[in-house]
């Protein structure tokens, strides 16, 4: 995709689960439903950047900040940070393809914002970027990661839209408006 130039603002996300998706070589792909109380429900598709065979530790971005996404959605920097700290603080559940059921022989070992610019692999990613490493111990899920078949991360949950359409050139990559 290319630079955003007007899109929506998605905020106050709770996201429920961290899915191992077969879909995420998309970083961009996004899919919205209508929740209760005219929530939207959502999910995002995020690539694996890092796998280590010797400890089976799963690494990649769930969400960048002020990237558009398939349906010209976005979240700032600061509505990645409270979305990935809901989800710690409310269970760091794993599952597999969206099927809101706890994975066995999945879990969390790191969950963060990055602070700074920084590389995973060979990979850039960019500051306010939510990267998680999940470790996998079991053996079906580590040989579809191997494979190739599930290739990344998509987190799934419910949030808000903004009223409006915002022009991304007024932001930066804090989620601020710049001075004028």
């Amino acid at each position: 995709m290319g630079k955003v130039q007007k899109a929506t603002e998605i905020k106050d996300a709770k996201i429920q689960f961290v899915s191992l998706v077969d879909k995420a070589a998309n970083l961009r792909q996004f899919l919205v439903t209508k929740g209760a109380n005219g929530a939207a429900k959502f999910s995002t598709y995020g690539k694996i950047l890092k796998v280590d065979a010797e400890t089976h530790y799963i690494t990649g971005i769930v969400y960048e900040p002020l990237v558009e996404d398939a349906h010209g959605d976005f979240m700032t920097e600061e509505e990645i940070k409270k979305a990935a700290y809901w989800y710690a603080e409310n269970g760091d559940k794993v599952d597999i393809q969206h099927s809101f059921e706890t994975a066995g022989g999945l879990s969390v070992v790191e969950n963060y914002v990055a602070p700074s610019e920084l590389t995973i692999g060979d990979t850039p990613v960019a500051k306010g970027s939510w990267v998680i490493t999940v470790k996998c111990t079991d053996d079906d899920v580590w040989a579809a990661v191997q494979a190739g078949e599930l290739t990344g991360f998509s987190m799934g949950g419910i949030g808000k839209y903004s009223e409006e359409d915002t022009d991304l050139d007024t932001l930066t990559k804090g989620g601020a408006a710049p001075p004028p």
